[in-house]
């Protein structure tokens, strides 16, 4: 009896443990030692995408070196289905059939239909990939499993917001695959994913569109919700339905190869679980591996960067409306990405590189630089994502030459210039790029007041300057280079060089060197001929009357000048 209540302890203990067996398995860093083989010459191009389906759909056919255990966060599968297909058409026949025959439905034993969704799950088990807590059926009790129930009220709402109130067209139907025209869901893998369908003709304005079908995890308790699917789910739901409404505009992805990015669908799709689900938050969590290493492309495509780079739609959205982001899918079926989303703002009077600029300025004012006039909720940002400098200076002058870590094609460096009382005067910052790029270069002058923001005009060698008028006044002065679209060096790094200095400039009249001509010069003059007072510097401030010595003379000139309405020092 002991050992039998034993026994039943232990197995409610594993099925309520937050880390199970099967979220060991990292498929994404499975992807990633695939792709490294895959460059190193180990592998074909039929094996890494053939390896990359295994990876997956977690089959044993994948080889044992690329079996890789370690908890991981959860991950959407859709990017590896899209890049095999990108490919498609240079892979063996012996190739496309293996990876169709793992990307087949999987058979479930039940369904649970929705007004747009029939929800295909297994309970048992012995079933590959049974439902969360299949036994639990409260709310409402229904005899179906409240997971089920869940996971069809989330995909419920994304209808409701993504297609009934942003307008998104449905994802074409599938005629009866799935057993009827409903959209299919999957309550399978842990991944979330949505897969490949066949072209579609149901839009006739869509010639690109194909139909698709969705798996959700069957049990989707991650790290930062360990004891709860639920919330990471929710995510789930409305990011996969994005990119079913996605494909309705570029389903059929090897028709513009040379352009071909993930970054677009993933941060797009994760830029509407803010949209539908504005108080989860999310996406918060991925900023760590966007703002921080904000030096790598806005095409940069590991497992995180791109969905973290949703915060660029965010700002398009903040600024231009949500309705920016359909706009830039119906011109992204006729071109490639950026090009797409400069196209759109033209209309606006700006460009993606004018926006891009100023998007890497608002990335600085979050958290607790947040001011109220950026991101709407940037305060809200988690404390450690932040962008980080790439370098820091107190003294003057102050330069360096950057290029490790120089920022890639749509990418951002930040330099902090700190200040101090003693920093009096103009400065000069000089600016000298790479003739092969387009840079922007930025200055947050930032004061506990407020900020005022210069831009500094570039010559087509990439030099230029700005003059900083009293220093000392801001606490910080903060320089964000930009590296603006290349396509050919897209990951290519685009270092310069900058100095800041202090910027003297001197006036014939102005003895003391504040800037300005006045009875204070005639003191000062008159210290320095009969008190043992400091020389003007350089001497020549003081020599008024131009006859290359400083002498009562020269006191004389200036109190013409000031009292007398005499001729101004003009040599």
């Amino acid at each position: 009896m002991k050992k039998s209540l034993l026994f039943l302890l232990l197995i409610i203990v594993m099925m309520n443990s937050p880390i199970w067996s099967v979220q060991k398995y990292s498929a994404f860093e499975a992807v990633s030692r695939i792709e490294k083989a895959y460059r190193e010459n180990q592998l074909t191009l039929d094996q890494k995408c053939l390896y990359w389906i295994y990876a997956l759909r977690q089959s044993p056919d994948l080889p044992a070196r690329f079996r890789i255990s370690k908890p991981e966060e959860l991950e959407c599968g859709t990017p590896l289905i899209l890049a095999v297909k990108s490919n498609w058409n240079k892979l063996s026949v012996e190739t496309r059939d293996e990876i169709n025959r793992l990307l087949q439905r999987p058979d479930k034993a039940f369904t649970y239909q929705t007004t747009h969704f029939v929800i295909h799950y297994d309970t048992a088990s012995t079933a590959s990939y049974p439902v969360y807590h299949p036994w639990e059926d409260t709310n409402p009790a229904d005899g179906v499993p409240d997971y089920v129930n869940r996971v069809a009220e989330y995909m419920e709402r994304s209808w409701d917001v993504e297609v009934d109130s942003m307008g998104y067209y449905p994802p074409p139907f599938d005629g009866t695959e799935g057993g009827d025209s409903l959209y299919d869901i999957y309550i399978d893998m842990p991944y979330g994913s949505t897969w490949y369908g066949n072209p579609s003709f149901q839009y006739p304005d869509r010639p690109y569109a194909c139909d698709s079908w969705i798996l959700i995890g069957n049990d989707m308790r991650i790290t930062r919700y360990p004891n709860d699917p639920l919330p990471f789910c929710k995510a789930t739901c409305c990011h996969e339905f994005f990119h079913a409404c996605e494909f309705v505009f570029i389903g059929q992805i090897g028709y513009y190869q040379e352009d071909y990015t993930s970054w677009l669908h993933e941060s797009c799709s994760n830029w509407i679980e803010e949209t539908v689900y504005d108080e989860l938050n999310d996406v918060y969590y991925y900023l760590n591996s966007y703002l921080p290493v904000s030096y790598q492309s806005l095409y940069h495509e590991d497992s995180r960067h791109m969905y973290a780079s949703w915060i660029w739609n965010q700002y398009l959205s903040e600024n231009y409306g949500k309705d920016i982001i359909y706009s830039i899918w119906l011109k992204y079926m006729d071109t490639f990405a950026c090009a797409a989303i400069d196209s759109v703002l033209r209309p606006y009077g700006t460009s993606m590189n004018d926006q891009f600029r100023e998007f890497a300025v608002w990335n600085w004012f979050t958290d607790g630089r947040d001011d109220g006039d950026h991101y709407s909720e940037g305060a809200n940002f988690f404390t450690q994502d932040t962008v980080v400098y790439i370098a820091t200076h107190s003294t003057y002058p102050a330069n360096r030459t950057i290029s490790t870590g120089a920022p890639e094609s749509y990418a951002a460096n930040y330099v902090l210039f700190k200040t101090s009382s003693a920093d009096t005067g103009a400065y000069k910052l000089t600016f000298s790029g790479d003739v092969q790029y387009v840079y922007g270069v930025d200055l947050i002058l930032h004061k506990t007041t407020g900020y005022s923001y210069q831009k500094m005009a570039l010559n087509e060698n990439q030099s230029g300057e700005l003059i900083i008028s009293d220093f000392k006044s801001y606490d910080k002065v903060v320089m964000v280079v930009t590296h603006l679209f290349n396509y050919p060096e897209r990951y290519g790094p685009a270092g310069y060089s900058y100095n800041l200095s202090k910027y003297l400039t001197y006036i014939r009249g102005d003895a003391n060197s504040d800037r300005v001509i006045d009875v204070g010069d005639v003191v000062y003059l008159v210290n320095y001929l009969y008190k043992s007072g400091s020389a003007p510097n350089p001497l020549w401030t003081g020599d008024v009357t131009c006859e290359g010595t400083v002498d009562v003379g020269d006191v004389v000139f200036l109190i013409n000048y000031l009292f007398k309405s005499g001729l101004p020092p003009s040599c």
